[in-house]
């Protein structure tokens, strides 16, 4: 299993600090993304590994989220 934690630091490092809604964009294309993989799986003799693949896009990108919104609240204190 990739270390989501990891891989957010690594997509930070790469792309620099995102905004709420870029992250939020992201997330929705990797998850239309990981949909088509779990259908491709159910429906049509799709590779389950594309399914964690598809994951491990996913999940870093929800971890930078939050982080990103625990930011902005921090600072509307």
């Amino acid at each position: 299993m990739t270390d989501w934690f990891e891989k957010a630091d690594q997509n930070i490092e790469e792309w620099g600090d995102q905004d709420l809604e870029t992250l939020l964009l992201c997330m929705q294309e990797e998850l239309g993304e990981l949909t088509q993989a779990v259908l491709q799986y159910q429906h049509e003799e799709g590779e389950a590994e594309r399914i964690r693949e598809e994951l491990d896009d996913l999940m870093p990108l929800g971890i930078q989220f939050e982080r990103k919104l625990e930011s902005i609240q921090g600072g509307e204190q």
